[in-house]
């Protein structure tokens, strides 16, 4: 279980606070999830991930409030030994 905390302080916005985590079985399957507080558009976030060989796939979702909605992304990534 990996968890994260993060602050941002921009010059032209009030600061911001992000909280996550991963949780991963035995380095194969990985769930994510987070929120972002004080912030106008990014809230919930979600995921998941399958790692095999040297082969990797995640999914995301994010949600961006009223102007962009719901963001979905897919990756897919290989690795070289």
């Amino acid at each position: 279980l990996l968890l994260s905390y993060d602050i941002i302080q921009p010059r032209d916005y009030t600061q911001m606070h992000s909280l996550g985590m991963e949780y991963s079985f035995q380095d194969i399957v990985f769930l994510r999830c987070g929120y972002t507080f004080n912030n106008d558009q990014e809230g919930i976030s979600a995921g998941a991930g399958v790692s095999l060989n040297n082969c990797r796939i995640d999914y995301s979702y994010s949600g961006f409030g009223q102007y962009l909605g719901s963001v979905q992304r897919i990756t897919v990534g290989f690795g070289i030994n």
